[in-house]
């Protein structure tokens, strides 16, 4: 399984990260932000709110630590076919 459309030329997108956000800058020289920005940009503030409790809460390294695991753990369920999109971006 692929997740990459073999109908579709992809092109190399490079990422700038040198305004404190990710930026990918497409073939046609116009910059966008990744779907983690637009994602964070949009969450609510009562959820931005909630996370800095939380982390305050528990420790920041313990927070960190949950975060990583959470992470770790959902891409070994995933298939690991994504990882080649990745490779396009970076």
């Amino acid at each position: 399984m692929t997740l990459l459309n073999p109908k579709y030329n992809y092109k190399n997108l490079t990422r700038d990260e040198s305004s404190g956000k990710r930026l990918y800058a497409c073939p046609d020289g116009y910059k966008v932000p990744s779907v983690t920005t637009i994602l964070d940009r949009t969450k609510p503030e009562e959820a931005k709110q909630a996370l800095k409790e939380w982390r305050n809460r528990i420790g920041h390294s313990q927070a960190q630590a949950i975060t990583t695991e959470a992470c770790l753990a959902s891409l070994s369920n995933t298939n690991p076919s994504w990882l080649y999109a990745i490779d396009l971006i970076s």
